[in-house]
């Protein structure tokens, strides 16, 4: 992140001041109060140039002050704005708070882009700001700005404080984060496993419950089965039984049948010879009854002719039917006599067929007494016949009703085995279930206890750098005269970052003032050199902050040495910040250029150059 250059208005006492950064050199940064001469350099508004960067970049203040009292109270609004190089594109990040072009707020421009890139809220923007600046808000507080008004010194820190600082600038934090996300998702797995195993033992609870009931069904169906299949077997041989009847019954009355339709022929047959003979009967007996007529009449007049015969006439004396009466009676006796020969024959004749006519009668009645006979036989036969059927149908659907029974009952054990082959399915993969949830268990909770092992290694490893590069400094800056280490151990319950030093002080709370000015420097350059190696994060600024101002000329001199060398070997623009005349006379050999903040009327203004 290469910071090229700085404009800001209405920030603290800042007027307006726009800066182009030079891309190497050792600046020194001096201050003139002309509001307060007694001040002098103090108060001007030096250390409000870095703080207004801090807080243009990402919206925060090192002295943690509410935005609403950072804007100047004469100007009544504060913008500020910030030319940016990354990876070759060149950004433009502009805060404000009641600014007449910008209001309130944040902005983000790409220069290669036609539309802002600002996001819908100042905090999207500002995550999308450390996005696109690859800005690391921890390195850039405590290793770039570094001094007085900055954030509290490294040494000046608490020794858990210290600790977390490195372990932030080195990442080994995310161990933390990976550990409570491993207790986190172990108590979670925990509950899961308890839930899994309540279920899984449900399971086998259900299981064991569906073998017994299954158990249970096949003895009690089983012995209905026997008792139904017995039945059974009773209605089949029952059913073949009156089947065989039935056949007998039914050639019975096949032959009953055949019997009545011969009779019935034979009947027929003795009607028409009945009828032929009463045909024959009637003409008979007409003429007999014609005859016995005939007779009748016949046998009057010959009576009365008998009765006039021998009789005379009063009045002449003679016979009254005279000669022809025996003449008559005599034709008349022959012709009766013809008559009643013929009459005698045709009774002779009427009897023959009235004889015959009983006969056939007579059988006839006896053909239709055996045909009724018979057709009674038929009908028993019949009844009998329809009365197998019906205990043959009556047996035919009992036994089926059972052997549906059986299959149910076949079909309800069946359902109890496909609920034990689910259930048992379900086991099989509740527990492959369980068992994958076991191992990560198991897995977490060896992150959970190798997380912070892993984070305490790391730790350790990374004191053993900073001590490296804390001494390769100290060396320098003290001329071999005094050593100073961080140290952590714990195993003597040292579990925290202290700092020890090798003079006669032997801490660095009763050190001098000139030895913890080098101690500083020396852990500053140290902490810069581990964060950037440790993270990657680059920038051409750093910001030392009063660092040199109880230093002696010897001191000064060897920290403004190593700072000339740091900023033309990594090409750095550092600014040394003070409000100690001397240091001017002091570095004259070492600073490329003077910076003078100069605050008149409560407003501050920046001159360049000495």
């Amino acid at each position: 992140m290469h910071i090229k250059s700085l404009s800001l208005k209405g920030f603290r006492t800042v007027g307006e001041i726009e800066v182009q950064f030079p891309k190497t050199g050792l600046i020194l940064v001096e201050g003139d109060n002309r509001d307060n001469e007694a001040y002098a350099s103090n108060g001007a508004g030096k250390s409000s140039l870095w703080e207004g960067l801090q807080w243009i970049i990402d919206g925060t203040n090192f002295r943690g002050t509410n935005a609403a009292k950072l804007v100047n109270p004469k100007l009544k609004r504060m913008c500020g704005e910030l030319v940016i190089e990354v990876d070759n594109k060149e950004y433009h990040v502009v805060r404000s708070r009641k600014d007449k072009k910008y209001k309130t707020g944040v902005q983000l421009f790409e220069k290669s882009e036609e539309k802002p890139l600002t996001l819908a809220s100042v905090p999207q923007t500002n995550k999308l700001i450390v996005e696109k600046l690859k800005y690391a808000p921890e390195i850039f507080q405590n290793c770039i700005l570094v001094g007085q008004g900055m954030p509290h010194k490294f040494v000046d820190m608490a020794p858990k404080d210290r600790r977390n600082l490195v372990e932030a600038f080195v990442g080994s934090l995310v161990y933390d984060k990976a550990y409570d996300l491993a207790f986190s998702e172990l108590r979670e797995k925990r509950t899961t496993v308890s839930t899994h195993t309540a279920a899984l033992e449900s399971l086998k609870s259900r299981e064991a419950s569906l073998e017994r009931a299954l158990a249970e069904e096949v003895e009690r169906r089983s012995s209905a089965k026997k008792e139904s299949e017995l039945k059974i077997m009773e209605y089949e041989q029952n059913i073949d039984s009156w089947t065989v009847e039935k056949e007998t019954k039914e050639k019975e009355v096949a032959e009953f049948s055949n019997i009545i339709l011969g009779l019935d022929t034979v009947i027929d047959n003795m009607i028409v010879v009945h009828r032929n003979i009463r045909a024959e009967l009637v003409p008979i007996q007409a003429k007999k009854s014609e005859l016995f007529g005939s007779l009748n009449v016949w046998n009057k007049h010959v009576k009365d002719k008998e009765t006039l015969s021998g009789k005379e006439c009063p009045t002449c004396g003679k016979d009254v039917e005279g000669d022809y009466v025996e003449e008559w009676l005599k034709d008349t006796k022959a012709q009766i006599m013809v008559a009643e020969k013929e009459f005698q024959a045709l009774q002779v004749q009427l009897e023959e067929v009235e004889l015959r006519e009983a006969d056939v009668g007579t059988r006839l009645g006896e053909l239709t007494k055996n045909r009724n006979a018979n057709s009674s036989d038929h009908g028993y036969a019949q009844q009998h016949i329809n009365q197998l059927e019906h205990k043959i149908s009556d047996a035919v659907r009992n036994k089926d009703k059972l052997a549906s029974r059986i299959k149910e009952d076949e079909s309800g054990a069946a359902s109890y085995r496909s609920q034990i082959e689910v259930v048992s399915e379900q086991i099989v993969e509740a527990d492959k279930e369980l068992q994958v949830e076991l191992q990560e268990v198991d897995l977490l909770n060896f992150w959970r206890i190798g997380f912070p092992k892993i984070k305490s290694q790391c730790f350790m490893d990374v004191l053993d750098y900073l001590n490296d590069r804390l001494n390769t400094y100290m060396e320098f800056l003290t001329g071999g005269e005094m050593q100073a280490s961080l140290i952590c151990d714990p195993d003597k319950g040292i579990n925290d970052l202290e700092v020890a030093i090798s003079s006669s002080a032997g801490t660095y709370s009763d050190a001098s003032g000139g030895e913890k000015r080098r101690i500083d420097v020396a852990m500053a350059f140290a902490l810069a050199d581990f964060a950037m190696h440790s993270s990657g994060f680059r920038t051409n600024l750093r910001i030392y902050d009063e660092v040199l101002d109880s230093l002696d000329k010897v001191g000064c001199q060897r920290v403004l040495s190593l700072l000339r060398d740091r900023a033309a070997e990594d090409n750095l623009c550092i600014f040394v910040v003070t409000q100690n005349d001397d240091i001017r006379h002091v570095g004259s050999d070492y600073f490329t250029d003077v910076w003078t903040v100069v605050k008149e009327e409560g407003v501050s203004s920046l001159r360049i150059g000495a």
